[in-house]
């Protein structure tokens, strides 16, 4: 189980290598095709007053921290993982993804899961 779980989660983080300033701009396979699924809404939820809202972004980043440190400590996908110094706060995770949602304006309408991925690796890299 825990190999097809790191094959799929390698799978969706090999998207992060795009994200790179020197890259090229072309996002078209990262466009969400559900508004729902996009950075912007989920910048939008983590940055709500309503706590439901709140704890779904919550949730989502934590999970995405957990499945990103995993994949940060094996040797072949390190480079698309993240290497936190320690335990990471949901609070300091949800900061990360808003901070990296509000400079990169132009990413809102790519699909959540590639935002959360590139804040978390700006904040925490492997390399």
């Amino acid at each position: 189980m825990w190999k097809s779980l790191l094959a799929g989660l390698l799978l969706v983080c090999i998207v992060p290598a795009a994200g790179a300033d020197d890259a090229p701009e072309d996002y078209s396979d990262l466009v969400a095709r559900d508004p729902a699924t996009s950075i912007q809404h989920l910048h939008a939820l983590c940055s709500s007053t309503d706590q439901g809202d709140r704890l779904y972004c919550q949730g989502y980043i934590t999970a995405m921290v957990e499945s990103l440190t995993a994949i940060g400590k094996e040797p072949l996908t390190r480079d698309y993982g993240i290497c936190p110094p320690g335990a990471v706060s949901t609070a300091a995770s949800v900061q990360a993804f808003n901070h990296w949602a509000q400079t990169h304006p132009r990413q809102g309408n790519l699909v959540r899961y590639s935002g959360v991925a590139w804040a978390l690796q700006e904040r925490w890299p492997c390399s």
